[in-house]
Formats: C-alpha cells, sequence, structure tokens
C-alpha cells in the first residue's frame, strides 16, 4: 500500500545499511528521497546533545525493556485525508519487530491498530510507554 516518502525512504536507506551513522542516514534518506523526485529534507532534533558520528541504533541496553507507541492517522472522510499513515505506522512496527521490540500500542483511525487515536488514547499511550521506565531502555 502507499506510504510517506519519508518513512519509505527512512526503511529504504536502513535496508541499504543497517548500521549506518547518524549523518549517515540522514544522507541516505536524503539521496533516497531526491532519487524519487520527492524536495523533503529530512532533518533532526534531540533534547540531548548527540554525537551524530554515532551509530544509529535502535536497541536497549541488557535486560532494558523494549516498548513503542505507534500512531498512523489517515484523517479518513476529512478534508484533506492522507493515505500513507496507517501504513506507515504498520510498516514502522516491522521494523521495530526486526530489531527486538515486542511490547506495542499501535493507534490507527483505520480500524486495523489497537484503538484509534484519540487525544485521550495517545495521552494514555504516553503514559503506558513511560510507566515504569528506567535507564537502559528504548522507548
Amino acid at each position: 500500500g502507499a506510504g510517506g516518502a519519508c518513512t519509505c525512504s527512512f526503511l529504504t536507506a536502513m535496508g541499504q545499511n543497517p548500521s549506518p551513522t547518524w549523518l549517515d542516514l540522514l544522507a541516505s534518506i536524503r539521496g533516497v528521497l531526491s532519487q524519487k523526485g520527492f524536495t523533503q529534507i529530512p532533518e533532526m532534533s534531540s533534547s540531548r546533545r548527540m554525537d551524530l558520528a554515532g551509530r544509529f541504533e535502535i536497541q536497549s541496553e541488557a535486560g532494558g525493556k523494549q516498548r513503542a507507541l505507534i500512531v498512523g492517522i489517515n484523517y479518513i472522510g476529512m478534508k484533506g485525508e492522507l493515505r500513507g499513515c496507517c501504513n506507515d505506522a504498520k510498516s514502522i512496527k516491522v521494523f521495530l519487530q526486526q530489531r527486538g521490540f515486542r511490547d506495542f500500542r499501535v493507534l490507527t483511525d483505520d480500524g486495523q491498530g489497537d484503538a484509534s487515536p484519540t487525544k485521550q488514547n495517545i495521552l494514555d499511550g504516553f503514559k503506558w510507554l513511560v510507566d515504569g521506565a528506567k535507564a537502559g531502555d528504548s522507548l
């Protein structure tokens, strides 16, 4: 099915190089977008200092919890309805499962998630995500 340009480009870039640096990943995503004729420029922000030459990793320390809240909203039936967001949510879940994640909450408005992405369900999802979180967890 359809998917967002940035999500598809991220997954393509990770398929080409499963262990990139942050800088390599951003450059690869940009390259994939450009090859497909998209003009988006991937950006990254962080609330903490990061080593962009360091490896992009999605993993917890040994014994750490791996948990993900994934939200896909297509705005079905609304003006400006989107088509790829719920598919992106499914694709990202598979990506994380391939990296050992087993604990998910998926909120989508296509009826195929665990629940609908209402404000309350999203807030409850964030509470679930951080409940009992400790250093070394991957959330």
